[in-house]
């Protein structure tokens, strides 16, 4: 099933874990595995993390997500 990514988009410009999770179709373990990988590493994608929230810029995302 192909996934298209602005069904997902929101009006700010960042996703949340929940839209990363539904976007790449993984659970919340995997979502929050790579999104703290991203965040010590500075790969992937780049992550802002507020208090115990965090937030993906869409666009750092998107550009990693058509890589693959």
């Amino acid at each position: 099933m192909e996934r298209n990514i602005n069904q997902f988009e929101i009006s700010k410009g960042t996703y949340t874990a929940d839209d990363i999770m539904k976007i790449l179709n993984i659970g919340k373990t995997a979502v929050y595995d790579l999104i703290k990988d991203s965040l010590r590493n500075n790969k992937n994608f780049k992550v802002i993390k507020i208090g115990k929230l965090y937030r993906v810029p869409k666009t750092s995302f998107d550009d990693w997500f058509q890589i693959y």
